[in-house]
């Protein structure tokens, strides 16, 4: 995905969130908000909104110190999301397409970033992902693919997702003829991952 002018706004806002999150200086604030406008004015507007990130955190852990800004906000999520893991569990059981189900349930765990989303409710975005059809429908191919696989690889993004992934697995494991599962993880924090 190529950036848009408005990314450049998003990239700002985020930075302002993340110092935030990592200091309560507020000189350190001006600081580091400056040092991002005047990196965002040195890259090409083009590139994709990842890259463009990469810049304004490495600027971000190095002004504050603070590797992992969204730790705290990540453990939260986590837990909030254990919470319900039980009953997401339940409805995945219990619908006509569990795999349907634990598709979705996935989609909203990604949906779930606090890079892009300033907040969010968990079970909003749930029931908002369960009611709406997928705009690009890949499942009918997913599922097919799946009968003959034998393996799994699955890139791991956001931490609130991994519990959402964990019922995606899971019910792949139980629904198909899957031997092997395989998840990669970031090494290093970067937002909500």
């Amino acid at each position: 995905m190529k950036a848009r002018i408005e990314c450049v706004l998003c990239q700002q806002q985020q930075a302002l969130r993340v110092v935030r999150l990592a200091t309560d200086d507020h000189a350190l604030h001006e600081t580091v908000l400056r040092q991002v406008l005047s990196h965002l004015a040195t890259i090409p507007w083009t590139d994709d909104p990842m890259t463009m990130s990469q810049g304004v955190y490495a600027l971000i852990n190095k002004a504050t110190g603070n590797p992992d800004p969204y730790n705290a906000l990540k453990s939260r999520s986590n837990r909030e999301i254990l919470a319900l893991y039980p009953e997401l569990q339940h409805q995945i059981r219990t619908s006509d397409d569990p795999l349907l189900t634990a598709c979705k349930f996935a989609v909203a765990g990604n949906i779930m970033d606090f890079g892009a989303h300033a907040a969010f409710n968990v079970q909003e975005t749930i029931d908002h992902v369960l009611q709406t059809d997928f705009a690009i429908n890949a499942y009918p191919r997913l599922k097919t693919d799946l009968e003959s696989a034998s393996s799994v690889l699955l890139f791991a993004d956001n931490a609130g997702e991994l519990v959402f992934d964990k019922l995606l697995l899971e019910t792949m494991l139980a629904q198909t003829p899957l031997k092997r599962l395989t998840v990669v993880v970031k090494e290093f924090p970067i937002i909500n991952d």
